[in-house]
């Protein structure tokens, strides 16, 4: 089999045809800041099928920001599994009226889990779409072989991602979800966002369909998430288990797309290659070289979107921070992936170190999704902050 260097889905437009050549010839043109879902396919294209329960079956945390943010804002009800064998067991018939399938997990990989649902002859008709970062003609072969329907290229583009569901998902009259409107007022400007040597924020915002407050969050899970993943390569090497590292590569490399980081990608689908060869030649020079790329990107995001305390004005007093950790918990209950942005505009104004350092190990858990335990650590920080003042009245 031989790599490709990208897959188009038809029906094919001119600006996803522009799109993929000037990223087959390393250009990172304006061009690929209007992929998001504008004049290629507006809300009133996605009218017939919004409502629909997508299962969406994926192990790694930023792909399942990018993946929820894109359909949730599109108004699709989404539920995420975590591996093959999650997936199985959350299946029913007609519960979703499609499946989003990665192909490299643990437990239970995307073409294993496939093969086994169409064992059951009550999900013949379920449409599974393979995503994944691998553009191998031997990678399509497998996915059609196991029982897929279609293919999504990872980084994900949302207008393939949206035309592949109309493709496959029965128009209908369904529901309609809530929808979130957290969209910045400046749609794909990225002037809120400070210049990050590296990253593509234009192309990056367009992942998220013009979402800048989503990609936000997507660059700090990022980097949370990632920032020990060479490590995690070196140790699986070391254990002699090859396959585990040649996942984690993999998945850095489509991470690492998600965020429109360009070298970052390029050298972890380097790493990957020779992951995949099985040599040993050069692999430690290309392991190293990733680490230090991956290291460069989590600092730059951390110093553009988390500057260091000097640089803080330091104008928000205990007194006027509890109305707005007050606010802040309102969100946390719901669930409001709002409640990020929020934490960022009250850090921007704190100076105080022991607040800092509650703020930050509550900042931790909000991006890490762990909402309940925030919670808990606000409760506690707000009661602190109540017997403060009274020790001062």
């Amino acid at each position: 089999a031989e790599y490709l260097d990208n897959i188009l889905s038809k029906p094919l437009n001119p600006s996803l045809l522009l799109n993929a050549i000037m990223e087959a010839f390393g250009e990172t043109s304006s061009h690929l800041s209007h992929i998001g879902m504008d004049n290629d396919l507006d809300e009133q294209a996605l009218r017939s099928i919004q409502g629909a329960r997508i299962l969406l079956v994926e192990d790694n945390e930023v792909n399942q920001q990018v993946a929820c943010e894109l359909l949730q804002q599109a108004r699709f009800v989404v539920d995420v599994a975590n591996h093959g064998l999650e997936a199985i067991a959350m299946l029913a018939p007609g519960r979703y009226d499609c499946v989003l399938m990665d192909m490299q997990m643990p437990v239970m990989d995307g073409l294993e889990a496939t093969r086994r649902i169409r064992e059951d002859a009550r999900f013949a008709n379920l449409p599974i779409l393979a995503m994944t970062a691998n553009a191998m003609v031997e990678d399509r072969r497998r996915t059609h072989d196991a029982g897929m329907n279609d293919h999504i290229a990872k980084p994900i583009r949302p207008t393939e991602l949206f035309n592949a569901l109309r493709r496959w998902i029965p128009p209908g009259e369904r529901d309609l979800p809530a929808l979130v409107a957290d969209v910045d007022e400046g749609g794909t400007d990225t002037a809120s966002l400070p210049e990050m040597p590296g990253i593509d924020t234009a192309a990056g915002i367009a992942r998220m369909a013009g979402n800048s407050g989503a990609y936000r969050r997507l660059l700090n899970k990022f980097a949370d998430n990632q920032e020990n993943t060479v490590a995690e390569i070196r140790k699986a090497m070391d254990r002699g288990d090859g396959a585990l590292a040649l996942r984690i590569a993999h998945t850095l490399k489509g991470v690492a797309g998600n965020i429109s980081a360009l070298s970052l990608q390029l050298t972890a689908r380097d790493l990957e290659a020779a992951l995949k060869d099985g040599g040993t030649e050069g692999l430690d020079g290309l392991i190293l070289a990733t680490e230090q790329e991956l290291g460069r990107v989590v600092s730059v995001i951390r110093t553009a979107l988390h500057p260091p305390l000097k640089t803080l004005p330091g104008t928000l007093s205990l007194v006027d921070i509890t109305p707005r950790l007050l606010t802040l918990r309102e969100l946390l209950t719901q669930y409001d992936s709002e409640a990020e942005d929020l934490l960022s505009a009250i850090l921007e104004e704190v100076s105080d170190p022991a607040l800092l350092a509650s703020l930050k190990v509550l900042n931790t858990q909000i991006t890490r999704d762990d909402f309940d335990n925030a919670v808990v650590t606000l409760d506690a920080l707000i009661e602190t902050i109540a017997g403060s003042d009274e020790g001062q009245s």
